[in-house]
């Protein structure tokens, strides 16, 4: 009879939005089929929930992934991914004096979730508050698709700040952003001020994120550089 591996292989992590403990294995190469096939597709939505799939299948504890925030899901990967196919991974950066591409590696499993709120209600008007919070990556995932590379910077951020809008308050009533159209929300947003269009995208730009810090001496200059690198999309 074949033997079975890497049964035993299990790591324990917290949830970071809820400090709930949970036991993990590395993926194995079924896995990792699945993941490459799906980025190789250049279908963002299915290269995303390849990520939760594969995550579902690495953690031995029940967790519910519809109910993950972006950062819960940036942080499991990455520490699945670690314990994979290695800790170190290695990125060309270029020097911030002379310009000079360099390679600097990074240890994921060295994770830190910057500093930002998950949650916070912002004042546009006298009247008008809006309740934002760090989106669930399921609902996030959905409206990749609708974003191309020829899609407006302008636009990108309001698709952003869509995802995130929980409710529009009024001394009135409390609307439930995931009950309206999303046309009369892109609409809403369309008709604020540049100042309270850039107060909901502050919230945006500064959700938890994991980030990581690369430090890498020039080869050319000798300048000493440090980098801050919340994008991780990269190192996969």
């Amino acid at each position: 009879m074949i033997p079975k591996i890497n049964e035993t292989a299990k790591y324990e992590t917290k949830i970071p939005s809820t400090g709930k403990k949970v036991k993990y294995r590395p993926y194995f190469v079924k896995e990792e089929k699945i993941l490459l096939g799906s980025m190789e597709s250049q279908n963002y939505s299915m290269s995303y929930q390849a990520v939760v799939d594969t995550i579902e299948a690495c953690i031995f504890d029940d967790i519910d992934t519809k109910t993950l925030t972006l950062f819960d899901i940036e942080y499991l990967f990455t520490l699945i991914r670690a314990k994979s196919v290695g800790e170190v991974v290695t990125l060309k950066m270029n020097c911030a004096q002379c310009g000079t591409e360099n390679t600097a590696g990074i240890r994921i499993d060295n994770l830190n979730i910057s500093e930002g709120v998950a949650s916070e209600t912002i004042k546009i008007t006298n009247d008008i508050s809006i309740e934002m919070a760090c989106p669930k990556y399921l609902r996030a995932i959905q409206n990749l698709d609708l974003i191309s590379d020829k899609t407006s910077v302008t636009d990108k951020k309001i698709e952003m700040i869509l995802e995130s809008i929980v409710a529009i308050c009024t001394p009135e009533e409390r609307i439930i952003a995931k009950d309206e159209p999303k046309e009369e929300l892109s609409e809403f947003i369309q008709n604020m001020t540049v100042e309270q269009f850039e107060k909901l995208y502050d919230f945006v730009e500064n959700i938890p994120r994991i980030e990581f810090h690369a430090k890498f001496n020039c080869l050319n200059c000798r300048k000493d550089n440090t980098r801050r690198i919340k994008e991780t999309k990269d190192f996969f």
